[in-house]
């Protein structure tokens, strides 16, 4: 848990996406965080959560379904989003935190 912390305490975001083997969607988010990830280079980190293993820090955040996605800067939740996701929507809530 305090290798999580310091990682999201960063001052550049990091993309928390929690995900299950279950989860309907959890496939095509982590897909379309990679590709946003992959567009916007340093400008942010990605993680990926499987909530199953990872009880604790899915708990923390009260994440209850799957997929789960946060948007963290200096360790602030700063937009949350659960379900499907699309980019467009991923870039418009990042470019009000940049």
């Amino acid at each position: 848990m305090s290798a999580f912390s310091d990682l999201i305490n960063s001052p550049t975001p990091v993309l928390v996406v929690f995900v299950a083997e279950w989860g309907k969607y959890c496939d095509t988010v982590t897909d379309t965080l990679k590709h946003f990830k992959s567009t916007q280079g340093d400008q942010v980190k990605m993680i990926r959560i499987d909530m199953d293993k990872n009880a604790e820090v899915a708990s923390k955040f009260d994440v209850v379904g799957v997929p789960t996605t946060l948007l963290f800067k200096e360790g602030s939740i700063k937009w949350r989003h659960s379900g499907n996701l699309t980019e467009e929507l991923l870039s418009v809530q990042f470019k009000k935190l940049v």
